[in-house]
């Protein structure tokens, strides 16, 4: 195997790690562990905006968890990796989660869209792209029409 070769797969395994990672973050609600999960430069852009560098993504996470403090589990599934070259790789997958409150169980699910960064084998975000398509609770469902 060129070391070429070996160079890409690995930096698209240490994207694949990095979305396994980031669930684990925000299961936790971890800000500690999502931060690691960011470069320096990194941004987080969704509905509410764009959140560049640990200051502002941290207040992002924060006041996320702060507003919904749900006992959550992530599953991110359906990912697909393309190699752009040396330490530059694009990643997009689907999310589902589920939460639960007292009284109360949501779902839910969206997608990611994630320029990833590698740089001696550990992979950081350079930009992810959070869009939460639907987020529901058991009683109501997801009807169609």
């Amino acid at each position: 195997m060129s070391r070429d070769r070996l160079l890409r797969l690995e930096e698209i395994e240490a994207t694949r790690g990095l979305l396994a990672s980031y669930a684990r973050a925000a299961d936790a609600a971890s800000l500690d562990a999502m931060l690691a999960l960011f470069a320096p430069d990194g941004v987080v852009a969704n509905r509410r905006g764009e959140f560049a560098g640990p200051t502002a993504i941290g207040g992002y996470f924060a006041g996320a968890w702060g507003e919904s403090p749900a006992d959550k589990r992530h599953f991110v599934t359906n990912v697909t990796v393309a190699w752009r070259g040396p330490g530059e790789v694009r990643a997009e997958a689907y999310f589902l989660f589920v939460a639960r409150t007292p009284g109360a169980s949501t779902l839910g699910w969206g997608r990611y869209d994630a320029d990833v960064r590698v740089e001696d084998g550990e992979a950081r975000f350079a930009r992810l792209r959070m869009d939460l398509d639907v987020a529901t609770d058991l009683a109501t469902g997801w009807p169609a029409g």
